[in-house]
């Protein structure tokens, strides 16, 4: 962060600023999933006296931000005038440099707006501070850090891939009530309800990629897409770790790609008329440098950052969830569990005994329990790393 941003707290923010900001961030996560690789924004504009004249969110392919759209979207309603003295609400700090359009920090000045708030400050080199700075020379009152917490959620990749130049990493797991992920190896296990399943494929529908490996596509042969109403378009890049290519190209994920992307990485190594097949079928083949047996996981993520994947989604068996984990490059955690017992099976991420509670975190752990609820008699928790 820029040293001479100063955030607030948000018990410095009135209630009107807090219901604008709450819904600049329901509009960035309309964007969640498609806007890369700009990170997804949510911007209100609102008149001096607190009524709401437009609202835009970063559109499809990143362009145009947020700021640009609201402000687009006032003018065509020909309300313009009502933004004089009036406030911005935006997730991220406007971007203060010129690309395919103007900075939006000189667009906020232009439309003579008197005040703007942001939630969290853009790490971005080109930004980092300098947004702010351009809004106050250009006379705005500009304060920063008002719902930064949950704004930085949904800012995840886009901060991981700035900051630490990877994706950020989240995997879900479903277990049974005494911790198991399926009945035996090697056999498909359907523990969860119809509620999680449907909010798996929300999570789906927000990430830039899904990564899952070779042995759950040849046990489960899934699909893999957004099977939302309306989602099929927001489908992610679909990634595979295999090292010796065996996709098999009449698998669900291959008969489905006209429904989005499909990436495998294999080693160096691996059988070249196995990629030919595959890349008839239309899959892309990326070959990785192996590493402890293995193929380089942190070669794998950073590829994928530096194609415009900054948000991955973890679907996948153990052995791919502990190697994540034990690489310290798994950033969240989502358990599901469901009220059933099966008794015995396949022990999921962290399990040394056959209870639920083993996946608990000890108290010096890195990652903090974050979220706990129910999705109908399934429950919820949400692990994530500490920054």
């Amino acid at each position: 962060m820029n040293c001479a941003v100063k955030p607030l707290a948000d018990s410095d923010f009135s209630s009107h600023d807090k219901r604008w900001m709450r819904l600049a961030g329901l509009y960035a996560g309309r964007a969640q999933g498609h806007s890369w690789p700009n990170p997804a924004v949510g911007c209100v504009l609102v008149s001096a006296d607190n009524r709401l004249i437009a609202v835009g969110s970063t559109q499809a392919g990143g362009r145009p931000h947020a700021e640009a759209e609201a402000l687009l979207k006032a003018e065509q309603a020909r309300k313009t005038a009502d933004l004089k003295a009036g406030t911005a609400y935006v997730t991220l700090e406007p971007c203060a440099h010129k690309g395919r359009g103007p900075a939006c920090a000189d667009l906020l000045v232009q439309a003579g707006l008197g005040r703007i708030v942001y939630a969290v400050e853009d790490p971005d080199e080109r930004v980092n501070g300098q947004g702010h700075k351009r809004l106050i020379k250009g006379g705005l009152t500009v304060q920063s850090g008002l719902y930064a917490a949950i704004n930085k959620t949904g800012l995840s990749g886009f901060l991981s891939s700035r900051r630490r130049g990877r994706p950020f990493v989240t995997t879900k797991i479903a277990t049974s009530a005494d911790g198991f992920i399926s009945a035996k190896a090697g056999q498909q296990t359907w523990l969860t309800n119809e509620q999680s399943r449907r909010y798996v494929h929300d999570l789906r529908s927000r990430v830039d990629g899904l990564l899952t490996g070779i042995q759950t596509v040849l046990v489960d042969d899934p699909a893999l897409t957004c099977r939302l109403p309306g989602g099929r378009a927001r489908t992610p890049v679909r990634l595979v770790l295999d090292s010796d290519l065996r996709l098999p190209v009449h698998s669900q994920l291959v008969r489905t790609i006209a429904e989005g992307r499909i990436i495998t990485f294999c080693a160096q190594q691996a059988d070249k008329s196995a990629q030919a097949a595959l890349q008839a079928a239309g899959v892309e083949v990326v070959r990785l440098c192996c590493n402890n047996g293995g193929l380089d996981l942190s070669e794998a993520l950073q590829w994928c950052e530096q194609n415009d994947l900054s948000n991955l989604l973890v679907e996948a068996g153990t052995k791919l969830n502990r190697s994540l984990f034990e690489a310290g490059l798994l950033d969240r955690l989502i358990h599901l569990t469901a009220p059933e017992k099966i008794n015995q099976g396949v022990q999921g991420l962290l399990y040394e005994a056959n209870t639920a509670s083993a996946l608990a975190f000890p108290d010096d752990s890195a990652y903090i329990k974050v979220q706990s609820g129910h999705l109908s008699d399934d429950q919820l928790t949400i692990w994530q790393k500490a920054d």
